[in-house]
């Protein structure tokens, strides 16, 4: 018993060895296989090649020896009892092998037939990774040729597109991945040399008859082809060569005016002429008729402004007769042309041109804001609407610098219009409250600033003085004048002067804005009427340009500072309220006219008599019917000039 023992024990040490160790590729098997033994304990045939299996997949590369040796097989009693001890139980549980492990390795083959194809949502992430990095390679590309021209690559993404929509059919391998195609085409972009054929070779291939690059097999050029053939034709350098005219032509053309340069000629001198070259007084003459409202009385049909346009090919006239008429001017005969003569309805308060094109904007009594073009055509209008939702007139208008927007005052309020939008004001400005006070009165004047977009001053007949923009929703500063009633304001050409002229005042006085309400110097300017009495500037800034009460017209010198003036010219006998220089010409424009009025005369006769108020009618008419005019006029004291002049500067 103790030698089966042994004997058993002996067994099962030699199988675990056998099946864990390789044999040797020179050596037999160990002779503890060819022995026979217990069949209990002998392995079978299948173990012995589960044990070679497991040996094979450890070590691949070592094949195992070939056995052809015959393992010695026992008769066993299946009808016996089986009686296994603790040691045999033990040796017969050592015996079973463990599993053979899972082999997860596939070979490169077997890999491309199990690869799905790549999905839609797929395709188009890798292109548009393609699109970012082939954007990249073309701006390099572009930086390089200095802002050569930029070539288009649509065509080429669409057919991308197009093609990526379709079914993709499953490839074997990838040929390329992009991130090495869009540094191959950064690489190309930043040295050309390396992508693209040398400028000598691509144009020996076109002497010898060759079809350029890609045509012969069919294909399309990309990038970096096309530049290559570009540059065999020299179209970089033609390009080079008319930017470079380009550049010339633009330094040998003048520069344009700096920032607050006015569009006024410039006077060298104080020197008017002493009688104007043209005078226009037909058109005004304006009789009454024998029934109807007349706003004309007394035949005075007096004009009360004149301005050039922008461009100073026309001008254009307010008058008592509620009609605006616009001239053709022509420069080289110095002569104007009546255009058109546009009723606006009631009483005209104000009218301004557009600083970059030919039109002209109105506002009459009752009425909404029209703008006009040259030729009398209404281009647009403009309603300002109060808080109870009903029309309101405005009183002053002017256009922005850049001539995008319109400024109108109102009572208490500054109302914004934009041109793109006619109707409603697009916004508008408080310029009074209770809590926080501000310009109470009319708004009579408004003056944009030349250099800050949107920065303007507004004037009113409370005296005093408005700083507004449109950034904001009050007035920013606000100073009292020692005036009346302000009529017109003018911004110097760098904006840090302004100028203001006032009614039934003899003063134009010059604001330093550096510290708003000190007064600079105060010019001399008689004004004894409640008349607008408007004023000009030069291109320079040096001179300014005024007209008066006593129908002179009156030249300034504001670098000086001087009050009074340094030349007069007397124009007419009654008052000269409008001056305009030309933008381009040494020329200037003015019109005078006034208000007057019947001194009334008393007499117990007339009032006793039945027809008293019939023989008051016909004393101040003459026998044809005519209007007569007052005493002051009608003796030759002073003659009536209802029109416009121009002069030579």
């Amino acid at each position: 018993m103790c030698d089966s023992a042994e004997s058993t024990e002996q067994k099962v040490d030699t199988v675990p060895h056998e099946a864990t160790v390789p044999p040797l590729e020179d050596e037999e098997m160990p002779a503890a296989v060819d022995q026979p033994t217990d069949p209990a304990t002998v392995p079978s045939t299948s173990e012995v090649a589960s044990s070679e299996t497991t040996v094979a997949a450890t070590e691949p590369t070592v094949p195992p020896p070939v056995d052809n040796t015959v393992l010695p097989t026992a008769s066993i009693d299946p009808t016996a009892p089986c009686k296994p001890t603790e040691i045999e139980g033990e040796a017969a549980a050592a015996t079973v092998p463990p599993p053979p492990p899972i082999d997860t390795t596939v070979s490169p083959t077997e890999e491309a037939a199990t690869v799905p194809p790549p999905t839609v949502a797929e395709v188009r992430q890798e292109r548009r990774e393609r699109r970012v990095l082939s954007g990249m390679a073309a701006m390099l590309a572009m930086m390089r040729d200095g802002g050569g021209e930029q070539e288009d690559g649509d065509e080429q993404m669409e057919e991308e597109e197009d093609a990526a929509d379709e079914p993709v059919a499953p490839a074997a391998a990838p040929t390329e991945p992009v991130a090495v195609q869009a540094a191959t085409a950064a690489a190309a972009a930043i040295s050309p040399d390396v992508a693209a054929p040398p400028p000598a070779a691509a144009a020996a291939a076109a002497a010898a008859g060759k079809k350029p690059l890609g045509e012969e097999d069919g294909r399309k050029l990309n990038r970096q082809e096309r530049r290559a053939m570009m540059r065999a034709q020299g179209m970089f350098e033609e390009n080079a060569a008319k930017k470079g005219e380009e550049r010339r032509e633009e330094e040998q053309a003048p520069p344009p005016p700096p920032i607050g340069e006015r569009r006024k000629v410039r006077m060298e001198m104080a020197s008017v002429s002493s009688s104007p070259f043209f005078s226009e007084t037909a058109v005004f003459s304006n009789l009454p008729t024998p029934a109807g409202y007349q706003p004309v009385v007394y035949g005075n049909n007096y004009v009360r402004s004149v301005q050039f346009s922008s461009g100073g090919r026309n001008l254009a006239t307010t008058s008592q007769d509620r009609l605006l008429r616009l001239f053709k001017f022509d420069e080289d005969k110095g002569e104007t042309s009546l255009t058109v003569s546009l009723p606006l309805g009631g009483l005209i308060y104000d009218a301004a041109w557009h600083p970059k094109e030919e039109w002209m904007a109105t506002s009459s009594r009752d009425h909404p804001i029209h703008v006009w073009n040259d030729e009398g055509e209404r281009m647009m209008s403009f309603r300002g609407i109060n808080h109870l939702d009903e029309l309101s007139s405005a009183n002053t208008l002017r256009f922005a610098v850049d001539g995008s927007r319109l400024y109108a005052g109102y009572h208490k309020y500054l109302r914004i219009f934009d041109l793109t939008r006619p109707g409603r004001q697009t916004r508008e400005i408080k310029t009074w409250s209770r809590e926080n006070g501000g310009q109470r009165a009319l708004l009579s004047c408004i003056a944009m600033h030349p250099v800050y977009a949107g920065v303007m001053a507004v004037g009113c007949y409370g005296r005093s003085i408005g700083l507004y923009s449109d950034n904001c929703k009050a007035v920013e500063c606000l100073f009292e004048i020692g005036h009346s009633a302000l009529t017109q304001l003018e911004y110097s050409a760098d904006g840090v002067r302004l100028y203001g002229a006032t009614r039934n005042d003899s003063a134009i006085v010059c604001y330093d804005l550096r510290n708003p309400g000190q007064t600079l110097f105060t010019l001399d300017r008689p004004g004894h009427t409640n008349q607008s009495f408007a004023f000009d500037l030069d291109g320079s800034d040096r001179f300014l340009i005024s007209g008066s009460s006593t129908g002179e017209v009156l030249v300034f010198d504001v670098k000086t500072g001087e009050s009074a003036p340094v030349q007069r010219v007397k124009a007419t006998e009654c008052a000269l309220v409008g001056v305009s220089l030309h933008p381009s010409a040494p020329l200037l424009a003015t019109c005078s006219g006034e208000r007057i009025y019947r001194v009334m005369e008393l007499s117990d006769d007339d009032d006793e008599d039945e027809g008293g108020a019939e023989k008051r009618l016909k004393r101040d008419q003459g026998e044809g019917g005519e209007t007569r005019q007052p005493e002051k006029y009608s003796e030759g004291k002073q003659q009536l000039h209802n029109g416009f002049q121009i002069w030579r500067l």
